[in-house]
């Protein structure tokens, strides 16, 4: 899902664990062979991790990467991608801005899910006015 990412936010590069080969890494190692590839953060579906284990936050800290987790969505196939690209993407601004200050230490971003459902997203309708009488074939 690094795609839309990397079409939108042109002066940076994403790359997911598949393209580096490094799925099923356990986490503090990975987050030293990212550093090694001079990784600058690293986007999760983990929104507690940074939380709740102390090892891998102070991991993290010490080799300057940042941590995003992003909330992944309760709905299925397109809806749970299209969802999950958009939370994302609109955080991103948000976070590059503050992880691009100069003085910036490694932090972690939390980013708040989007609305999935039609009702929540957009409303819709026929064009057709009923007080225009009968309607034509389309």
């Amino acid at each position: 899902m690094t795609d839309p990412l990397d079409v939108i936010f042109r002066g940076h590069e994403f790359r997911s664990c598949l393209h580096e080969g490094l799925s099923g890494t356990l986490d503090i190692p990975l987050f030293e062979i990212l550093r090694t590839r001079e990784f600058g953060a690293i986007i999760t579906k983990d929104t507690g991790q940074v939380g709740r284990n102390d090892d891998e936050r102070r991991a993290l800290h010490e080799r300057g990467i940042h941590w995003i987790g992003v909330k992944e969505p309760s709905a299925r196939g397109l809806q749970l991608v299209t969802a999950w690209v958009a939370s994302i993407t609109a955080a991103m601004p948000h976070i590059l801005e503050k992880v691009e200050q100069a003085d910036c230490q490694p932090s972690w971003f939390g980013v708040k899910g989007i609305t999935h459902q039609s009702a929540q997203r957009m409303d819709s309708g026929e064009l057709w006015r009923p007080r225009w009488g009968a309607r034509p074939a389309a």
